[in-house]
């Protein structure tokens, strides 16, 4: 059989061969219409569903009566915190101050019913002779949620937690378990931090005071101050702030100053067009399926 062999010559300089190029512009995938356009809105859907009747009855409260005090469910929550966020939106201090009063709500109500479902838990898992499984509703409920506002989805993740935490208790009555006196008020008490977090805007009042304004309206901020107390230093000045906080859509009091004593409707109204737009009027309901 014949060897296979291959030669490379060294002086020889290799040829390059020349390809015809075109002048013509390369194509684009846009055109300048399209690059104007921007996506549409989005939109996705939240539910929430409950097992208990218990939970239940915190989505929708109760009514003032002869005989009864209101009690704030999540929905009349969820309106309530949406003016809230958007005064704080607009750099009001006392919005700010109870939106940390609402993370303080929420993060007890959140303690208590974690210490609670783990006492729970721990009975549950004690029963070595029996293997036990949460109750559950066989028609749980579906409520459609559409809220404008991140703490209202918050509350209703808490009112989430609430709720298995009922299907545990229910289910340790149920096979017998006998529940320690303690247990029995952290249990109540779980309930009451749950209207706690609700009420928590009830004592807000939108009086379109901003930081601004302690300065120059001294009448506004004496009003405010007799309704709702002296906001603390430390939310004033920004020191202490809640853990979800909206984007602020006002100038800093020097461009307020400046713009109140330009005189020029045209910069005023330039600064006015330059806000983002309120996205809290978007729509509030909770459509439930049964």
């Amino acid at each position: 059989m014949g060897s296979l062999g291959f030669s490379i010559n060294l002086c020889e300089k290799p040829t390059v061969q020349k390809t015809a190029t075109t002048t013509d512009p390369l194509p684009t995938p846009f055109s300048i219409s399209s690059r104007s356009q921007k996506p549409g809105v989005l939109q996705g859907e939240v539910w929430l569903t409950v097992q208990t009747e218990r939970a239940q009855h915190f989505i929708y409260g109760r009514r003032k009566s002869n005989s009864k005090p209101a009690i704030w469910g999540l929905i009349t929550f969820a309106d309530r915190v949406k003016t809230l966020w958007r005064a704080a939106s607009h750099d009001d201090p006392y919005a700010d101050w109870w939106l940390v009063k609402m993370d303080e709500a929420m993060q007890a109500c959140r303690e208590c019913i974690q210490r609670c479902q783990q006492a729970l838990t721990t009975l549950l898992d004690g029963q070595c002779a029996l293997q036990v499984s949460t109750a559950q509703s066989v028609k749980p409920q579906r409520i459609s949620l559409s809220f404008s506002n991140p703490y209202a989805f918050r509350g209703a993740q808490l009112l989430a937690e609430y709720d298995r935490l009922m299907c545990l208790q229910m289910t340790v009555a149920h096979i017998g378990i006998p529940i320690e006196p303690e247990l029995e008020r952290n249990l109540m008490t779980s309930s009451k931090k749950m209207r706690a977090v609700f009420s928590v805007p009830q004592g807000f009042r939108d009086l379109g005071v901003t930081r601004f304004s302690f300065v120059e309206n001294e009448e506004k901020n004496q009003q405010a101050k007799a309704l709702m107390g002296a906001v603390p230093e430390d939310i004033i000045n920004g020191v202490i702030t809640s853990s979800l906080h909206p984007k602020k859509r006002v100038n800093s009091p020097q461009k307020q100053s400046a713009l109140k004593n330009s005189g020029s409707p045209d910069e005023c109204m330039g600064e006015v067009a330059s806000l983002e737009p309120d996205t809290d009027d978007a729509p509030l309901h909770a459509d439930h399926d049964e």
